[in-house]
C-alpha cells in the first residue's frame, strides 16, 4: 500500500462518508491512500466502445493538473478517431470544490466549441436526484450552448440512449 504524507483536506471527510456504500471498509486516518486503498485518479477516459466514450469521474477533489489530464486524454482519443461520438460522463453524487468546478466548466465549454461538429450528444449520469436537478438547472440557466446534453440516472440507460442517437446519426449520414 502506498502511503503519502499529505493529510486529507477537511472537505474529503464528507465525501468519504457519502461514499461508504461503495467500500466495504472505510478506515479513517490522515492518509487518503489508506482510505481508498490507493491514490485515486480524478477521472478515466474509456474509448474501447468508440463512438461511445465513457468518462468515469471518481469521488475526489481534483487538482488542476488532474483536470488538464482528463482533457488531454479526451483530446488524444479524439485525435486518433474520426466521425461523430457520444460522450457519457459517469459522475459521483458529491460535488467538487468551486475552483475545480469553474475550471471544469471552462474546459468543457472550450472542448465543446472545438468538437461541436463531431459530438452527437453528451450524457451526464448521476445516481443522485439532487445532483441531477442541480445539473439540469445549471444547464438551463448558464449553458445554452449545451443543447445536446442529457442528464440521466443510470449508466445502462445512458448506453441505451447513446445507441439510439448513434443509430439516428448513422441514418442521417
Amino acid at each position: 500500500m502506498k502511503l503519502t504524507d499529505t493529510p486529507i483536506p477537511y472537505t474529503w471527510v464528507n465525501q468519504i462518508a457519502l461514499c461508504q456504500e461503495h467500500f466495504t471498509i472505510v478506515w479513517f486516518t490522515c492518509y487518503p491512500s489508506v482510505i481508498f486503498g490507493l491514490l485515486m485518479e480524478f477521472a478515466t477516459v474509456e474509448g474501447s466502445q468508440y463512438p461511445i466514450i465513457i468518462i468515469r469521474i471518481y469521488p475526489v477533489n481534483p487538482t488542476f493538473e488532474q483536470i488538464d489530464k482528463l482533457y488531454d486524454d479526451l483530446e488524444k482519443l479524439l485525435s486518433e478517431t474520426q466521425g461523430g461520438y457520444v460522450a457519457i460522463t459517469v459522475a459521483p453524487s458529491q460535488f467538487i470544490n468551486s475552483e475545480a468546478r469553474v475550471k471544469l466548466g471552462n474546459m468543457a465549454k472550450e472542448f465543446y466549441q472545438k468538437y461541436k461538429d463531431r459530438e452527437i450528444i453528451s450524457i451526464l449520469v448521476s445516481s443522485s436526484t439532487i445532483a441531477r436537478i442541480m445539473l439540469q438547472t445549471i444547464q438551463l440557466l448558464f449553458r445554452p450552448y449545451s443543447q445536446r446534453q442529457l442528464i440521466l440516472s443510470s449508466e445502462e440507460e445512458a448506453i441505451r440512449v447513446a445507441q439510439e442517437h448513434l443509430a439516428e446519426y448513422a441514418a442521417k449520414s
